[in-house]
């Protein structure tokens, strides 16, 4: 599908369904999964988005980590979060955390707005970047 559709960007996931096995046999085919991953970016010069979930609140908090393989905390070149900012509407307002640190500088918002209903933006989200992030070049 990858070689017939040829695509810049393939968006999948949740992770945690991507590797059945739990227990002892996970670790195994979590990094089968990331290994696949890898050699269908190499082969096919595609960047994955994935989608991760994170572990279950313990004591007031949730860690805004991806749940289960250890190596999705290594696997990827930007590990980005997304925190709800509010109550009345959680899904509204979302601030963009790391789990980790970026490996190449990139321009990332640092929230995300939901758009109006009937927007006709296709993407339901409008973003935030911090002041000066894209400057306007001068007349040459």
């Amino acid at each position: 599908m990858i070689r017939h559709a040829r695509p810049d960007l393939i968006i999948a996931g949740p992770v945690y369904k991507m590797a059945r096995a739990r227990g002892e046999r996970a670790e195994t085919a979590h990094a089968a999964v990331a290994d696949f991953l890898d050699r269908m970016r190499e082969r096919f010069r595609v960047a994955w988005w994935l989608e991760a979930h994170a572990p279950m609140r313990q004591n007031g908090t949730r860690e805004m980590r991806p749940l289960d393989w250890g190596g999705w905390m290594r696997w990827p070149e930007f590990g980005l979060s997304l925190v709800p900012l509010g109550r009345k509407d959680p899904r509204a307002t979302l601030r963009l955390d790391r789990f980790r640190g970026d490996r190449h500088e990139r321009q990332w918002p640092v929230v995300l707005h939901r758009s109006g209903r009937g927007s006709s933006w296709p993407w339901p989200w409008q973003a935030e970047y911090p002041a000066g992030t894209f400057r306007e070049l001068a007349p040459s």
